[in-house]
């Protein structure tokens, strides 16, 4: 097994789902007292578990066993120089890197709010649509230095990098256009301080 670094996937994909539960129920104690969401989850597919607070989602927890027993036989078939095996590592960990950087980010944001809490007043309500717009945003911080990187040091594993970023803004356009707002959310979505939905 020349590559156990593929098994980076499913860790990624447990600590990915652990930071969202955490900074969802960290954004409770201060900042959903100004900024109020209807989802601190972006993703639909994990919206009600993040909301509930659930530290153990059985359907993720198949994921990653999937994406596990994916990893072993990726690893173990891996022997030599492979261009598609590069850019589908530097898709998986360019993606999850901004993924993690994104939590980071919300728990300093929260731990400052907490430590600071005259620095913000005020009360504001955004829309989940200007939420997923916001984050495809941000993910160009990350897009145009890896797309420079790419250009002047070609290789699979910038190349992945890339296109996840670019496909996974494109998916975020997708659950853009599929949602739909509920019925008393009509005209600016809010969230209560109990419950565990936010999202900077």
């Amino acid at each position: 097994m020349r590559h156990p670094e593929v098994f980076l996937v499913p860790v990624l994909l447990l600590v990915d789902y652990f930071l969202t539960v955490g900074g969802s129920k960290l954004a409770t104690r201060k900042y959903t007292q100004h900024f109020k969401f209807e989802h601190y989850e972006l993703n639909p597919l994990w919206q009600k578990s993040i909301s509930q607070g659930k530290w153990l989602n059985l359907r993720h927890l198949l994921m990653v066993v999937i994406a596990g027993f994916i990893c072993f036989v990726w690893a173990d078939g891996w022997t030599e120089k492979s261009a598609p095996s590069e850019a589908a590592l530097g898709a998986v960990l360019m993606l999850y890197s901004t993924i993690l950087a994104a939590h980071v980010g919300n728990f300093l944001t929260f731990w400052r709010m907490m430590r600071n809490p005259d620095e913000v007043t005020g009360e504001i309500k955004l829309a989940h649509k200007y939420l997923l717009a916001v984050s495809r945003y941000r993910s160009l911080m990350a897009l145009f230095p890896l797309a420079l990187a790419a250009w002047l040091a070609p290789s699979p594993f910038l190349y992945g990098g890339v296109a996840a970023l670019v496909l996974f803004n494109g998916l975020q356009s997708i659950w853009s256009l599929n949602y739909r707002a509920q019925p008393s959310q009509e005209g600016g979505s809010t969230i209560s301080p109990g419950q565990n939905d936010a999202q900077p």
